[in-house]
C-alpha cells in the first residue's frame, strides 16, 4: 500500500509519501486538490453505500470535518 501511495504521489509531482509526515496535508490540498479530495470521497461514500460491509472501500469520513472548515484553511 505504501508503494501505491508513493508512486501516486511521484506521479503527481508531491514526492514520495511517508507516514506521519507532518507536510501531509499542505502537500495533498496545494493547487485546489482540496476540492479535488473532498470531491473524490463524496464519490466513495456513495460507491459504498450499497452492499455489505465486507465489500466496502474502506474510507473514513474526515472529509465532512474538513468540507466544513475548508473556508478557514485556504
Amino acid at each position: 500500500m505504501l508503494q501505491e501511495l508513493s508512486k501516486e504521489f511521484q506521479k503527481n509531482g508531491l514526492g514520495n509519501y511517508t507516514k506521519n509526515d507532518t507536510n501531509i496535508f499542505d502537500k495533498v490540498t496545494s493547487e485546489g486538490k482540496l476540492h479535488t479530495a473532498i470531491k473524490n470521497c463524496k464519490y466513495m461514500k456513495e460507491l459504498n453505500k450499497d452492499g455489505h460491509a465486507s465489500q466496502r472501500n474502506p474510507m473514513t469520513k474526515v472529509y465532512k470535518i474538513v468540507d466544513g472548515l475548508k473556508e478557514y484553511l485556504e
